[in-house]
């Protein structure tokens, strides 16, 4: 396979769920020795038919998001030695529904927080759109985006939400985890880190790196220390930065 190359927004710009899902991809990409390269670009997402990041190169073509890669380098993996032997092809369906379903709560949290708060869109989306964006184009840009997210958030109910109820579905995930997580010391109990290891990695490191967005769900993760521990167990053998703020 060659050279994977990875086009996502600069640090000082990107926004949280972009950012979670680009150090997951780095890290499950490290983790499985595939080479890549990472070109940090202002218009990363205009590459992307949906707008997601990271936008990644792949055998000359282009696969966006953390889930679609994982999905793709899975086929390609297993294209050329088809197994089917039915434990195995249930306990991989299995793992992959946890992954669209971890994956799809954790974007449903950094969308919530970060396009439907007032406060926290007012002081801290707009101002990243505001610094990535000419000047007399970001309120229209912004606008645009933030309709987006909000159609995107009522079309599965989560515009009528409280924070509350958000706490609820990231603690009730938290326990979901821990339960996956068993003996460990990866989860399903594998001796090393796998697609939603790398998933989890990139969204628990921005919560924790962004408290202007997600202060309000620091007490929840600070009550599973499992999960934590994973995080650092992950970024040790990934070769990834972790601190816990």
């Amino acid at each position: 396979m060659s050279k994977l190359i990875l086009l996502t927004h600069p640090h000082q710009v990107i926004l949280p769920s972009d950012d979670a899902a680009t150090r997951s991809v780095v890290c499950y990409l490290t983790g499985s020795g595939l080479p890549f390269q990472i070109d940090y670009i202002l218009n990363a997402d205009s590459c992307s038919h949906d707008h997601l990041l990271p936008v990644t190169i792949l055998n000359g073509s282009i696969v966006t998001g953390y889930t679609s890669l994982c999905l793709r380098l899975h086929i390609l993996k297993t294209s050329s030695n088809i197994n089917f032997d039915n434990s195995k092809l249930a306990s991989r369906n299995l793992r992959h529904a946890y992954l669209f379903w971890i994956s799809d709560v954790l974007r449903n949290v950094m969308i919530y927080f970060t396009w439907l708060n007032e406060s926290i869109y007012t002081n801290f989306t707009y101002k990243r759109i505001e610094s990535a964006t000419p000047h007399l184009l970001t309120v229209f840009i912004a606008k645009r985006k933030r309709q987006q997210h909000l159609r995107f958030l009522k079309s599965i109910g989560w515009d009528k939400l409280t924070t509350t109820d958000v706490l609820k579905d990231i603690e009730a995930l938290c326990i979901s985890i821990v339960e996956l997580l068993g003996n460990g010391p990866f989860l399903f109990e594998h001796n090393t880190p796998g697609k939603i290891d790398a998933l989890l990695y990139g969204h628990w490191t921005v919560f924790y790196e962004f408290p202007e967005c997600f202060s309000e769900l620091k007490p929840v993760l600070d009550k599973y220390s499992a999960i934590s521990d994973l995080i650092q167990r992950v970024a040790e053998t990934c070769s990834q930065p972790f601190s816990r703020i």
